[in-house]
């Protein structure tokens, strides 16, 4: 991908900006540590595409529990402040997002299907 391409990813309308994680937010929960909800751009759970306001804490379902503490990992983050953030608003950044979201999902399991086998137990 050229540095080019790379920008035009995460233009208003593009499927980029809507449906793949631009940064994680951490939920709290009382069972699981590390639950995380990716959300895209605009800061909405992926694929909501709306100005409205949303609760995170209604997503549940769509976050990740990683198996140790996200913020440990090397050279997945652009920055891990309030969130964890796999680009910026640099386009070089995203030269090598799909390897680092690929590191990511490798350590990271859905919270419905963890939710799901403990209730099977």
């Amino acid at each position: 991908m050229t540095p080019r391409q790379a920008a035009d990813l995460t233009g208003d309308n593009r499927w980029f900006r809507h449906f793949l994680p631009y940064a994680f937010v951490r939920l709290e929960h009382p069972r699981r540590r590390h639950v995380f909800l990716p959300v895209n751009r605009d800061y909405k759970p992926l694929g909501v595409i709306s100005r409205e306001r949303v609760d995170y804490a209604t997503y549940l379902d769509d976050a990740v529990v990683f198996r140790r503490d996200p913020v440990l990992m090397t050279g997945v983050w652009t920055k891990t402040h309030e969130h964890l953030w796999l680009y910026n608003d640099n386009p070089l950044s995203r030269l090598d997002y799909f390897e680092r979201l690929e590191r990511v999902m490798r350590v990271a399991d859905s919270f419905k299907a963890l939710e799901a086998e403990r209730r099977a137990r």
